[in-house]
This record gives C-alpha cells, structure tokens and sequence, in this order.
C-alpha cells in the first residue's frame, strides 16, 4: 500500500481561505450597479445645452459606468427612443399625460440579459393615482413607474419603484410621499425594494424623513465611504454647482449597499445633464 501523503499547511490554509470567501465572492458576482439619472427633459431653450448636444455624453455615462438598472428623470418619448439606441436595454414607463406617451416619463431602464421584468406599471402621485392626473398642490401630473424584476444571474427577485416629485407644489411633496408611503410594502411585501428619483427635496424636509421611516437612504448604509459630491443638481457647465442634493436611492431591509457616489462626469467642461447621477452597487441578501 501506498503511503498518503502529508497534506500541505498551505493547502488546507487556501482551501480554508477559499471556503470563507466564497459567499463574498459570490455576493460580488450578484452585485447590481443600480442609478437615478434625471436627464433633463428636451427643452427648446436650452439651445447650447439642448439635448440634441447632450444625448451622446448621456449615453456614453450611462455605458461607462455599466448601469445594469437606472431609473430615468424627465425624458419624453423622443429622449426615451434615443435611449433605447443603446440595444443592452428594455424600459419600463409610460407618459404622465395620457398613460402612454404624453408628457415627460419616469421609466426604468434595465438590461434585457439580466433582469426579467414579472409584473409592471405606473400610477399618479395624487387623490386618485389609477388615473392620469395632477395631485393636491402639484404644477403637474406626477407619476411613479414600478417593475417586480427577476435576476436571471441569481435568481432573485425585486421590485423597482422610480419617482419624480413635483417641483413646486411642497403639500405634493408631502403626499406623494405618504402615498409611496402606503403602496410600496403593500406591493413589495417582504420582497426587497429599490426607490429611485428626483425628490426635488433636501435631507431635512419632511418629504424625505416620511421616506426615511420605511425606508433606507443607501449613501447611509454603503460599506464603503459615498464618492463624488454630495449635492446633486446644478447647471449644465462645471462651475454652476448648487449645494442641493435632491436625488436618492432607497432600499428596504435585505439589500446590501457595498458602495454608493454622485457621478460628476464632464466632458470639456460640460456636465450631460443639470442633475449629477447617483449610483450604487448593491447585492440582495440570501
């Protein structure tokens, strides 16, 4: 008979090292680069700025940084089109106007190998969110496009919920974040949620913290230090920052936020957009 051989110290130490890591390892591999981006919607007098001149560097933020799901802010029919040329991605959302292509968009954007989408829709930020129309205060029809997603990498399944608060009216504000209040756990369930948008709210308000009651900022749980400035709107040119962040990602129990940053990207001194795009990498838990 053949004597066995010693085993290697070193041998059963990176079998034991391999063994540890292997859930996080794995976790990294499941890992979702997910955003919020509001595009600016094509506005005639933006001339220099137009999105004309802009949609190519939109574009190319949007494959630099690899989003696997974003939610967008502000785009009509046209922009959302124009989006679409990049073929990795399907969209979700219809027109604030009419509920199917009228008016600006809040749309989920995903890539089509990855997420499969289960169920959808959209409903209005008002007294009667199943039907076109402008709640409380607001300036305009408010909408909140949702999907419930499976990943085909990990097999997990999500719910996506992507927003754009009204801009003037502050009882809108306050309400619509009540109403997200009450639909996203009677929708999600225990299921794990993703919020996206623009709030046209800073940290403090009221709006922010009713959110904040259910759910969870994610530059709040990163594992690692936020990146990039925190304010998030300003002007088209570098120079123009305001000191207001208004745009978030949020997240319910049983996601794992691993980084979260404010995308400052500019191209000769010109940012793509009048909002920086927010971006996180996250993992949903076993």
């Amino acid at each position: 008979m053949t004597p066995m051989k010693p085993v290697s110290l070193h041998f059963l130490l990176a079998a034991c090292l391999a063994w540890l890591l292997s859930p996080v390892l794995q976790a990294q591999e499941n890992a979702i680069n997910i955003g919020t981006f509001n595009v600016r919607y094509k506005n005639r007098e933006d001339v220099v700025h137009s999105w004309d001149n802009r949609k190519a560097r939109v574009k190319a933020l949007i494959q630099r940084h690899s989003f696997d799901i974003f939610g967008a802010q502000e785009p009509v029919s046209e922009q959302v089109n124009d989006l679409l040329e990049l073929k990795e991605y399907a969209h979700i959302g219809v027109g604030r106007e009419d509920g199917k292509t009228a008016g600006e968009f809040s749309p989920i954007f995903y890539r089509k190998d990855r997420f499969e989408p289960l169920t959808s829709g959209t409903f209005w930020l008002s007294e009667t969110p199943e039907v076109p129309s402008k709640g409380w205060d607001a300036l305009l029809n408010r909408v909140c496009s949702w999907a419930q997603f499976k990943d085909r990498q990990s097999g997990k399944t999500f719910y996506f919920f992507n927003v754009h608060f009204d801009h003037r009216g502050n009882q809108a504000r306050e309400q619509s974040a009540e109403l997200l209040r009450k639909k996203i756990p009677a929708m999600a369930g225990t299921q794990p949620a993703f919020l996206t948008g623009d709030f046209n709210a800073t940290p403090n308000t009221k709006i922010i913290q009713t959110i904040r009651g259910f759910l969870k900022d994610s530059r709040d749980l990163s594992k690692t230090p936020s990146t990039g400035p925190d304010q998030t709107v300003h002007g088209f040119e570098v120079g123009t920052e305001k000191t207001a962040k208004i745009d978030y990602i949020f997240v319910t129990e049983g996601i794992e936020v691993l980084t979260h940053g404010t995308l400052n990207d500019s191209e000769e001194g010109k940012y793509p957009s009048d909002h920086s795009p927010v971006m996180i990498k996250a993992v949903i838990k076993p």
